[in-house]
């Protein structure tokens, strides 16, 4: 079965297909970095002062997420990919 095929009930994708948010980032790609991704959520104010404060406190990010609505709520989520350091 080639790729894009439909075929037994599963769909074969190329990965051009596949939605941005599921392909490595560029950090990913380029060597193996330790990391943690964190889902900061809350009031937009609070989501905003928490996430400064983290750079304040010299945590790295290496990806930020956009701010992303919760259903049915005042409340928003973010998404940080924070380096861990070795020491």
């Amino acid at each position: 079965m080639e790729l894009g095929q439909k075929g037994k009930g599963r769909t074969f994708k190329l990965y051009h297909d596949v939605p941005e948010r599921y392909k490595a980032t560029e950090h990913m790609n380029e060597e193996l970095i330790r990391m943690v991704k964190v889902r900061i959520e809350g009031l937009p104010e609070e989501v905003e002062k928490f996430t400064e404060q983290l750079e304040k406190d010299g945590y790295e990010f290496l990806q930020k997420s956009e701010t992303y609505p919760n259903r049915n709520s005042v409340y928003i989520r973010k998404y940080v990919e924070i380096k861990v350091d070795d020491e």
